[in-house]
């Protein structure tokens, strides 16, 4: 079970949005969403079902002590009041995909149809992410202190340190993207390797200096 989700988990957090690294890779790139969606799929869902098969085959040779005497499903799942259906567990994830994909599809075929500005305006990034966050206030149980704050509360509290680092690396890819760096980059591959490195290190360093 370790196996097959951290492959899957990992697969799709490093490659395919609405994931806080790939989105902000997409826009220090500029490269359109629903487009790197696309692609970081068709990537990731091969390496997910490799990580699964691979489970699967080594799993049969593993004994855990929890397969003895452990819960069965049902015995866990009476343990938790009424548990929300599985369309509307999915629609905060899928929902945002769907309208990101559509606008990507819309920008890409150049469709001027009616309710099309309607579609690029709620297939924007943000626009997207906000309506799949509004869509996950369904799931609550009920609307009182308890989930408003405490639950919600905690959900900011976990989350906070991963937006920070995506907004320090969004920062840090804007200032590099504002200095020549991109150009020494580039002698790297066509002039004198070391005088690249060489002169790389040197204007990291007095980025460094400025931040």
């Amino acid at each position: 079970m370790a196996v097959a989700l951290s492959t899957g988990l990992y697969a799709t957090h490093t490659l395919v949005p609405p994931t806080p690294g790939p989105i902000a890779a997409a826009g220090n790139v500029g490269a359109d969403l629903g487009l790197v969606i696309l692609i970081g799929m068709v990537v990731s869902i091969p390496a997910a079902l490799t990580g699964l098969w691979w489970a699967h085959r080594i799993g049969k040779d593993i004994k855990s002590e929890m397969d003895e005497g452990g819960m069965s499903y049902e015995e866990l799942k009476n343990q938790f009041e009424k548990l929300p259906s599985t369309t509307k567990s999915f629609m905060p994830i899928v929902i945002p995909i769907l309208l990101i994909a559509l606008a990507s599809i819309a920008k890409f075929t150049k469709y001027s149809g009616p309710g099309s500005n309607l579609i690029i305006f709620l297939g924007t990034p943000v626009n997207a992410l906000m309506i799949g966050m509004l869509l996950s206030l369904s799931l609550l149980p009920k609307f009182d202190e308890e989930t408003l704050m405490s639950w919600v509360g905690q959900g900011i509290k976990d989350s906070a340190i991963i937006l920070l680092i995506t907004g320090a690396g969004g920062s840090l890819g804007a200032v590099l993207s504002a200095t020549p760096i991109s150009d020494y980059i580039k002698t790297l591959a066509g002039g004198s390797i070391s005088g690249g490195i060489l002169k790389l290190r040197v204007l990291m360093h007095g980025t460094s200096r400025m931040l």
